[in-house]
């Protein structure tokens, strides 16, 4: 038993480091007794939520937000040179480079000392702009799910591997760390060691396999139940079943054979979550919750979304306040927000949260 204890702790640590183990245990304490936290410092912003691809296994449901009201630069501006404390700033989406105004935010940003994480399909990258990158990103997660061919299956869109691929050669040529991400899918399981070869072509710092996040319709029913939210606000496409059209046994197989190609050719591989591998059966079976008590890594960072709502999950358009309106001091720890979070921590967290990649396992800290 204490041999089993060590080999846990041993997991936990190499994968997030003490400090981080430490930080997300005082948070998840201190959400269970009082629902308060500390003013975050790491943000993830939402600069739109439109898209130019078609993504096979996008889990948003788009269509409804296409026409939804962003506010524009001279707000964004306004709300991050008013946050209390922020360092690190991951803009994502939708795509974040649909925006005509994207790079005039990126030197804001800049300007104000914040670090920054671009996470993008990387189609407007090119030629003609690429000069426009006066600052280097702290790193750009960019994605790429095959070869040509399949690659544009799954996107939807015959030019995206080409587009995709000189985005990746033109930045990592001036510099920006770029992480390709890949996400495992029935339709690339038996192509994605391919990817390996061409990230470590293209100049790629690391590659990322992630595991689809998969949601049922039972799943965002019980969510909304537990949570006191209606349906509506749940941004989630959902399938009839909770199912991956791939076998865990094979799953395993291919998650094995990519740790040991980058091995070989010489670039890292790594697992979102990182413990995917360790972890599978749970994953795949969706019992993650059944199986230890978890915190929501996402509550202790700061979610801004595309009108400035300040939100607590990219799963639920649920806005605890808006900071055009309202300064963050207010919101942050105002009665709402205290309130969903410690509902949150009382269920363990939601469903939809066992497919999550944003979870943390705080049951060795706790015994």
């Amino acid at each position: 038993m204490l041999n089993k204890y060590r080999e846990l702790v041993k997991k936990s640590l190499s994968t997030l480091g003490l400090l981080g183990a430490m930080r997300y245990l005082r948070d998840y304490s201190r959400v269970k007794m009082f629902g308060i936290l500390p003013f975050p410092v790491y943000y993830y912003f939402f600069p739109t939520l439109r898209c130019n691809l078609r993504c096979k296994m996008c889990f948003y449901r788009q269509s409804e937000y296409y026409k939804i009201k962003e506010i524009g630069s001279n707000e964004i501006k306004y709300i991050f040179k008013n946050l209390p404390q922020i360092s690190h700033v991951n803009l994502i989406g939708g795509e974040p480079f649909i925006r005509k105004d994207i790079f005039e935010i990126l030197d804001f940003l800049d300007g104000q000392g914040i670090s920054i994480g671009l996470s993008t399909n990387g189609t407007f990258i090119n030629s003609n702009n690429i000069s426009k990158f006066k600052i280097k990103p702290y790193r750009c997660d960019i994605s790429i799910d095959g070869q040509r061919e399949l690659h544009n299956s799954i996107r939807g869109w015959q030019e995206a591997f080409d587009k995709t691929t000189e985005a990746v050669r033109l930045l990592t040529k001036i510099g920006v760390r770029v992480w390709i991400v890949s996400v495992i899918i029935k339709e690339n399981l038996g192509e994605l060691k391919r990817i390996i070869p061409l990230a470590y072509d293209l100049g790629a710092e690391k590659i990322v396999f992630e595991f689809a996040r998969k949601y049922s319709h039972a799943q965002i029913l019980e969510s909304a139940k537990i949570i006191g939210i209606p349906e509506e606000y749940f941004t989630l496409r959902f399938s009839d079943e909770y199912q991956f059209g791939i076998s865990i046994d094979r799953l395993r197989e291919v998650l094995a054979e990519l740790s040991g190609t980058g091995k070989k050719i010489g670039i890292p591989v790594g697992f979102f979550p990182d413990d995917l591998q360790e972890n599978l059966e749970q994953y795949y079976y969706g019992t993650m919750r059944k199986n230890g008590t978890y915190y929501c890594t996402l509550l202790t960072n700061g979610l801004i979304d595309w009108n400035g709502n300040v939100t607590a999950c990219y799963a639920i358009n649920k806005s605890f306040g808006n900071l055009l309106e309202s300064p963050m001091e207010k919101i942050w720890n105002g009665s709402e927000f205290r309130k969903f979070r410690k509902t949150l921590l009382k269920n363990n967290l939601l469903p939809i949260c066992d497919s999550c990649l944003y979870k943390y396992n705080v049951n060795f800290l706790l015994h």
